[in-house]
């Protein structure tokens, strides 16, 4: 049976052995109890599809405490990451929802390090608590966050709206909206985050660097993607050649004009 299958079935139970085992059964059942057409559904996860439900019974919960149990929900583009996020809608309040799970560590094939631990990709939530935080000690407009519950991975933020940088029929740029963007880079530029930025009380997170070991691996991938994407067949010694040129270009006095920190 292919993913993103949806069965409906009447005596499930009846074709145990015929279902995949990993699967997410929601059984619906009559409660007159609750009125004459009133149903209640559970939901029940078997094998992955386990650890989906857990996490939606988590997210409920979160929902609940927070006070957007009832909120309606809007589902928004995602990110080039595991997040997902959703507008939530509450009389005439907005929100947005991130749903950030840990990411999973992957092969070591980065001098014994995962890509995700040799670029500082961001594993949790912490990095974006922490930073949004930094941020608006400095004076920029990151959103506040109402409420998070860190070790899972839930955030209620502020809404900045939907507006684009592009529009018209058609699409074209709104230079305005581009000249306040470079702007805006222009000044973080200028200011410099602490080593070490507030998360919660009494815990601090501090700011990895983004160095010449970290801009290699995000420059090679261009080499183990693109490249191959092209039909392009690298000897070793061209490869070689490639990671040489660029790490002649990073290295002192460069490093520091080029060592970035991660701001989101």
């Amino acid at each position: 049976m292919p993913e993103a299958t949806v069965v409906l079935m009447e005596w499930p139970e009846r074709a145990t052995g015929a279902l995949p085992p990993d699967r997410i059964d929601i059984a619906l059942s009559h409660r007159p109890a609750l009125g004459s057409t009133a149903r209640a559904a559970e939901i029940t996860g078997h094998g992955k599809a386990a650890q989906v439900v857990a996490r939606l019974q988590v997210l409920r919960e979160f929902l609940a405490t927070a006070g957007y149990a009832d909120a309606q929900r809007r589902r928004m583009a995602g990110d080039a990451s595991i997040r997902s996020y959703a507008r939530l809608v509450r009389d005439d309040k907005s929100v947005i929802l991130m749903n950030s799970p840990k990411r999973p560590d992957g092969p070591p094939i980065y001098n014994g390090k995962s890509y995700s631990a040799a670029v500082h990709l961001a594993e949790d939530v912490k990095p974006f608590v922490a930073i949004a935080n930094g941020l608006r000690a400095l004076g920029f407009s990151a959103p506040t966050i109402e409420h998070a519950d860190i070790d899972a991975g839930f955030l209620i933020t502020e809404d900045f709206g939907s507006d684009g940088v592009v529009e018209g029929d058609p699409p074209a740029p709104i230079p305005g909206r581009y000249e306040i963007a470079t702007d805006l880079l222009a000044a973080l530029h200028r200011q410099r985050l602490p080593e070490a930025l507030p998360l919660v009380p009494q815990v601090t997170y501090r700011i990895p660097t983004f160095d010449t070991d970290a801009m290699l691996v995000e420059i090679s991938l261009m080499l183990e993607w693109y490249l191959p994407d092209r039909g392009v067949v690298l000897t070793n010694n061209l490869r070689a050649e490639f990671v040489l040129l660029w790490r002649d270009l990073l290295r002192e006095p460069y490093t520091t004009r080029f060592t970035r920190r991660p701001l989101t």
